[in-house]
């Protein structure tokens, strides 16, 4: 078969090449556009995962920060001696260090609630955290302020009176919810014919290893609240680049 090449239509060869070439131009770019808009997806999904890790690593570590400043040993101490007749000046600036440590742990704790508020798996663990800080507050600011009223050249008057029994209250009403085995101590101690100043000192005498003790079984609690969150946490954040 004789094939002259003055019959081949070289105009359509030369169109049907370059329109291959063009289709095969175009799937060259459609490809890597394609890949682009993946990899691009996948650079944001990878932004986003370590963005909430790191959000999660910082809730984390001010959060055991805040547990570790509200350690009961430290305020059992000068708790026991105020009790004992023991606690000194000294001890009174130290124990007001603490107290100052502990509104800035307020502070820090109201940052962590805003921050954690979003997270429902968190409600548990916020809600036995800021349990936590009220009975440690309680129990620092009852020391603190306690000593600095019985050795005021005003203790005499009404108003520091007053403000010693609402002490004497604060601390009965809170040992009645936790240990309600002592109401009957607690109503002794209530009724009976002494100083406003002996008073506070038994009703201490039997808050202060309660509210220890009740601290720790709950500081044990939120260590396992805070497992559990940090585990359902790390998997979703896991899953964010899935």
């Amino acid at each position: 078969m004789d094939i002259s090449l003055g019959t081949i239509d070289w105009t359509a060869i030369s169109a049907i090449t370059s329109f291959l070439m063009t289709v095969a131009a175009f799937a060259t770019i459609y490809s890597s556009v394609r890949q682009n808009k993946k990899s691009r997806e996948l650079q944001i999904k990878l932004l986003r995962q370590q963005q909430a890790q790191q959000k999660l690593d910082d809730m984390i570590a001010n959060i055991m920060t805040i547990c570790h400043n509200m350690n009961p040993f430290h305020i059992f101490e000068y708790s026991s001696k105020l009790v004992n007749n023991k606690f000194t000046e000294e001890d009174r600036q130290i124990l007001e260090t603490l107290t100052i440590d502990n509104y800035y742990n307020k502070t820090n704790l109201t940052i962590q609630t805003d921050r954690l508020g979003n997270y429902e798996s968190a409600k548990p663990l916020l809600k036995r955290l800021q349990q936590i800080d009220q009975d440690y507050g309680l129990w620092s600011s009852t020391v603190s302020a306690l000593f600095q009223m019985i050795h005021s050249p005003e203790l005499s008057n009404p108003l520091i009176g007053m403000a010693i029994n609402q002490m004497i209250s604060d601390m009965a009403n809170r040992c009645l919810k936790i240990a309600p085995q002592y109401q009957s101590a607690i109503s002794e101690i209530t009724n009976q014919n002494s100083t406003i100043v002996e008073k506070a000192k038994q009703m201490l005498n039997i808050f202060q290893p309660e509210i220890a003790r009740h601290i720790q079984q709950q500081q044990m609690e939120l260590n396992k609240e805070l497992t559990e969150f940090v585990k359902f946490e790390q998997e979703r954040i896991d899953k964010l680049i899935e």
